[in-house]
């Protein structure tokens, strides 16, 4: 029985774990202090009393990742071949049980750090999004707004230098999760910037401070690399984003003007200055000496800024076909959606064997396929209305542009058609973009000649230093591919295996059958997908009704992003099987002689805080 094997676990084996969690890509490390850390596993193996149970689950948690990461990456230690996805399960199950045991909701120390590596554990065990994942950000949202992370350290002398440090970064961890997460599902988050004060974190390294530190060192230049600096940049982007979405998602009928948008814009371009020099992208053979999580590092801070810049300036790409004033709107949108999808493809292209960043292939995560997505649909719309646009309005891209964007489409339809058996999102995302490229190429033909050139080098696309504002619309478009949104989805799912469309081998275990959003008409590629949603009037009747005719779509003058908000909220019910504490868990502690939670072998991988089919992986 593997029941609290860590205890059974000699010290050298558990210092493997912990380093091998320190020293992986990982983006909660930051959150725990190293040198304090390693501190405490010598105090609980000396004095186990004198050792908290959070503190407890926060080492489970610490475990369950770094067996995770094995895994991921496909370098198993003889010692635990074969057994890393068991042994991460059963980590996560007891840092659960630490929690219940130790009442989180009394937010005690690293109670918050617990529950953030416990979510991160179960957000990499998935391909897809979840609305579980979600509910779970929201409470510790809460708890860590009980606690007073929102509120700047400086605000209160009695706590100390090195505590106040790590509050500083833990805030910017949550409230980057309830940014991201949220907008994931298109909707709002829980956080306000109008509700918090709490500076960023300086850019130190972890061997300055400490518990007994009296004070805090200086921090070192922006362009001076340190451990924390791709967390800095992150939450410098994450929080403007935060800002954005605040006021382009608020209710009030007047919106927000188009001057702040304007000084969005600008503040975009400002963060985008202020980025460390080693975390700028560069093109890919100029860094032949970078490791690879430096790579990614680059590539995820230059996404998150292109997709914020999507949010920002995508409510106006209608707008600017009739006011010349919108013009850079509508350029700056364009231009950020298709750096996205040159990065998909570029990461898709070094992720294979042989390339730069094959290591790094598991970092790809269920949120990089929601920017991919929101990217696709920003230029699909673009093409639609440069096809159905009047003629003197044909100008504002040259041909050379136009079959960029079109094979961009292209090659983001073909990567998502590669992973399409692996994760639902992917599934249906391959789905969407194969019937809206159908309807462009047809409505494109007579006037391209070559629409399948090879994309061209960002100087055919510039950025433009310009600004505007979107709706909800980008987190919408992942949210209504990754929703429960049919009511006959269980029975589809269920009857999948029989299939003959050639989707046998799909991996059903990604998520609750009962919340993927995949309808009978998916099934073929020449029905539409949304026929069939139970969410209200379909935001893609701007692609028009596919009826029973194979591709065949009208495309309206304009997308509603009201209908399309509406829609997606709609279809991101929770999942009726998701439980924060199931009736069978019993909070033994670990090692005691209680097994805890009755597990279902059937499915070694599902949490009690997820849904039944959470996978492993």
């Amino acid at each position: 029985m593997m029941s609290s094997e860590m205890q059974f676990l000699p010290n050298p084996k558990l210092i493997k774990l912990v380093t091998r969690y320190f020293n992986t890509y990982d983006p909660t490390v930051h959150i725990i202090h190293s040198p304090t850390f390693h501190k405490e596993l010598q105090t609980y193996w000396q004095e186990p009393g004198r050792i908290s149970i959070v503190w407890l689950g926060l080492l489970y948690s610490v475990l369950c990742l770094a067996m995770q990461s094995y895994q991921k990456i496909g370098d198993e230690p003889p010692e635990w071949k074969g057994r890393t996805l068991d042994l991460a399960s059963e980590y996560r199950l007891r840092t659960v049980q630490c929690l219940v045991n130790s009442d989180y909701t009394k937010s005690s120390l690293y109670t918050v750090e617990t529950l953030i590596l416990y979510v991160h554990g179960e957000y990499a065990s998935r391909w897809d999004a979840e609305v579980g994942l979600w509910v779970i950000i929201g409470m510790i949202t809460r708890l860590s707004m009980r606690m007073g992370y929102h509120r700047d350290p400086s605000n209160f002398p009695g706590i100390s230098p090195f505590h106040g440090e790590m509050r500083r970064r833990i805030w910017g961890f949550v409230r980057a999760m309830d940014t991201m997460f949220s907008f994931q599902l298109a909707l709002p988050s829980m956080i306000r910037g109008s509700d918090c004060d709490t500076k960023p974190p300086r850019n130190i390294f972890e061997d300055e401070f400490g518990p007994d530190s009296k004070y805090l060192p200086p921090a070192r230049p922006n362009t001076e690399p340190t451990p924390i600096s791709y967390m800095l940049a992150k939450f410098s982007i994450a929080n403007e984003l935060n800002c954005i979405l605040e006021e382009i998602q608020s209710v009030r009928p007047k919106g927000i003007a188009y001057d702040d948008v304007i000084a969005r814009d600008n503040k975009l371009w400002e963060l985008r200055r202020d980025i460390a020099p080693h975390l700028r992208l560069r093109p890919m053979e100029e860094c032949m000496h970078d490791p690879a999580m430096l790579l990614m590092n680059r590539f995820n801070v230059d996404i998150l800024w292109q997709k914020t810049m999507c949010v920002l300036h995508r409510k106006y790409l209608a707008s600017a076909r009739q006011n010349s004033r919108y013009h850079h709107s509508r350029r700056a949108c364009v231009d950020a959606a298709m750096e996205i999808l040159r990065h998909q493809h570029k990461l898709h292209l070094e992720s294979k064997p042989g390339g730069r960043l094959r290591s790094m292939r598991w970092a790809i995560s269920s949120l990089n396929k929601h920017d991919y997505l929101l990217a696709a649909m920003i230029v699909c719309v673009e093409l639609h209305y440069d096809t159905i646009g009047p003629a003197n309005e044909k100008q504002f891209w040259n041909p050379e542009q136009l079959a960029d964007m079109l094979k961009a489409l292209e090659n983001s339809q073909q990567i998502w058609s590669e992973t399409m058996e692996e994760s639902m999102e992917a599934f249906k995302a391959c789905k969407t973009l194969n019937i809206i490229l159908e309807k462009l190429k047809a409505s494109r033909a007579p006037a391209t000649n070559n629409p399948t050139a090879p994309m061209t080098a960002p100087e055919t696309f510039p950025q433009f230093d310009q600004n505007l504002r979107p709706e909800h619309s980008a987190a919408m478009t992942l949210g209504m591919l990754s929703g429960g949104l049919s009511p006959n989805s269980v029975e589809l799912l269920n009857s999948m295996s029989q299939s003959s469309a050639g989707y046998t081998n799909i991996n059903m275990n990604m998520g609750d059958s009962s919340s993927s959003g995949l309808t009978p008409f998916a099934m073929d590629n020449n029905m539409n997908p949304f026929a069939s949603m139970n969410a209200g009037a379909s935001p893609f009747s701007m692609f028009g009704n596919a009826g029973n005719t194979p591709g065949m779509m009208d495309l309206p003058a304009n997308l509603d992003w009201e209908q399309w908000d509406q829609f997606i909220g709609n279809g991101n019910a929770a999942d009726p099987a998701f439980q924060f504490y199931p009736t069978n868990l019993e909070p033994s502690p670990p090692g005691g002689d209680g097994q805890g939670q009755q597990r279902d072998h059937s499915n070694p991988f599902g949490g009690p805080f997820m849904g039944a089919n959470t996978p492993g992986r």
